[in-house]
């Protein structure tokens, strides 16, 4: 079985990077950054839930952004 992955960041670099896992056979994603759309915002955050793993290519870990309550809410 495979494992989803989630990427997300720079978009050149986490696109690229989705296309090569997909390529060797990982279910990968890029996740575009969701801006000010509250809809956008619940479809990121749903695909991350959905993630056994979520790659952060050029990202940081900001107090109570997509990354940190996503890791709050796996506690």
């Amino acid at each position: 079985v495979s494992k989803r992955i989630a990427v997300l960041g720079l978009p050149f670099f986490a696109q690229r990077t989705a296309e090569g896992l997909r390529e060797a056979g990982y279910d990968a994603r890029y996740v575009a950054r969701p801006g000010r759309s509250p809809r956008a915002w619940a479809r990121m955050l749903s695909e991350l839930a959905r993630a056994d793993l979520v790659y952060a290519i050029g990202s940081s870990v900001a107090t109570w952004g997509p990354l940190d309550l996503l890791a709050l809410a796996r506690l």
